[in-house]
């Protein structure tokens, strides 16, 4: 038998929405952690998306510390992050969206299935 529920929504290939950002040397030192070496500008993309998601550096550091591969080319997309924080803005207020992202740095890797998650559709 085949399933027949909801089909995820994935994330159209365009480029990326950010510019790079130059990583911090905390940064570098997470990303050198990653088995895989990726090329700078990827990473920079990465970094960039991350903070223009939670609003500062400090706060992105912060995000990357807890959960490393969200700054991960293989696992994390840039676009599929700022979409995750539109969704998570669009269904609870700015404060709470950025709590959400600051406890759980991997929601931002959801994109659109986000909105059919069974979180919000009981909200």
């Amino acid at each position: 038998f085949i399933q027949q529920g909801k089909k995820l929504k994935v994330m159209p290939k365009v480029p990326p929405k950010v510019r790079g950002r130059r990583l911090t040397p905390q940064a570098v030192e997470i990303t050198s952690q990653f088995k895989k070496e990726y090329p700078q500008k990827d990473l920079e993309i990465l970094w960039a998306a991350l903070v223009a998601c939670v609003g500062s550096e400090e706060i992105a550091l912060e995000a990357a510390t807890q959960n490393p591969q969200i700054l991960n080319p293989s696992y994390t997309f840039c676009n599929t992050m700022l979409e995750s924080r539109r969704i998570l803005q669009e269904m609870m207020s700015t404060e709470e969206a950025l709590e959400v992202m600051r406890l759980n740095p991997a929601v931002l890797q959801c994109g659109p299935s986000l909105a059919q998650s069974m979180f919000f559709q009981t909200r």
